[in-house]
């Protein structure tokens, strides 16, 4: 069971850095769990464009991570 949060500026890479890091860890037979933008509630452009609507999107992430997160599993979280 691992979890390896993505985090730092907007658009320094952190979506292309962890999608090639769930990749590289599939290639070498780790079950790998890539939580992204997809799981949020609101569109991207909204979600972060206040304090509610950022709640909102971090118990999303929170929830999903909780849901896919094994003893077998990494889970990369792009947040």
């Amino acid at each position: 069971m691992a979890l390896i949060m993505m985090c730092g500026q907007p658009c320094s890479g952190k979506s292309t850095v962890a999608a090639s890091l769930a990749a590289a860890l599939e290639q070498r037979g780790v079950s790998a769990i890539l939580v992204d933008h997809r799981v949020f509630p609101l569109p991207i452009a909204q979600a972060f464009t206040d304090s509610a609507a950022e709640k909102i999107t971090r118990a999303a992430l929170k929830a999903e991570v909780a849901r896919r997160l094994t003893r077998s599993s990494v889970v990369v979280l792009d947040s």
